[in-house]
């Protein structure tokens, strides 16, 4: 949805975002590797010329999303990834892209939901 809305840096980060987790699932998560990607991502989205610093918020989230996946404690995990939704939804709400919208809010809410599954276990 995010390239028929004009959201190319969506498009463009959500595509790696794919091979990503295809090379993870099969290599070891190094830092070489995860550097590599994180150029990659970078690149991509300064050569499709974005509409200013709304384009790199998918590009940030990637890239916080990518440097932390080695995170070990869960609490601390599903709170980076709080972060990295709420980049997504800022974007897609400015591209109206209303169903993304709605993955957004409810992947916040039950991340949110397993923080506190999380925290009452302790």
């Amino acid at each position: 949805g995010n390239l028929l809305l004009g959201g190319m840096s969506g498009f463009i980060s959500n595509g790696v975002s794919i091979a990503r987790n295809l090379v993870l699932a099969k290599h070891e998560n190094t830092l070489i590797l995860r550097v590599g990607l994180i150029v990659v991502q970078v690149v991509l989205t300064m050569l499709s010329g974005g509409n200013g610093l709304i384009e790199w918020l998918p590009i940030i989230s990637a890239v916080v999303y990518t440097w932390f996946l080695n995170l070990k404690n869960p609490v601390t995990f599903k709170m980076m990834i709080i972060c990295c939704q709420l980049m997504w939804l800022v974007y897609d709400w400015y591209y109206l892209n209303y169903v993304a919208v709605t993955f957004d809010v409810l992947t916040v809410i039950s991340t949110v939901i397993g923080i506190r599954m999380l925290l009452k276990e302790k």
